[in-house]
């Protein structure tokens, strides 16, 4: 698996391993996609980021990932959702289930 060990992009859609330092593949990007279609789902940004990046970081790490509110959306959606931003990165789908929506 491909390994990456550089600490650069955005605060705002890294993934917790990124956060933490640690060594990191394209599961990182699964995370991002998460947060980003979630975002783009209930038009708003799943943290409180009015209190600066170190909080989010700390959110990140701390609370429990965002979840889609499942009155409002589907099942798939949500498991989509649920299994992009697993905390543990090897939890998260591949490119490859995520392709096909196999999770």
């Amino acid at each position: 698996m491909f390994q990456c060990a550089t600490f650069v992009g955005t605060v705002t859609y890294m993934s917790p391993e990124r956060i933490r330092n640690e060594n990191y593949s394209y599961a990182a990007d699964i995370w991002s996609l998460g947060l980003t279609v979630l975002e783009c789902a209930t038009g708003k940004f799943p943290y409180d980021v009015n209190e600066g990046p170190a909080n989010l970081m700390l959110q990140i790490l701390d609370d429990p990932s965002p979840t889609p509110p499942e009155d409002a959306f589907s099942s798939e959606f949500c498991s989509f959702i649920n299994g992009c931003l697993q905390k543990d990165a090897d939890a998260r789908p591949t490119c490859e289930q995520v392709k096909r929506l196999d999770i």
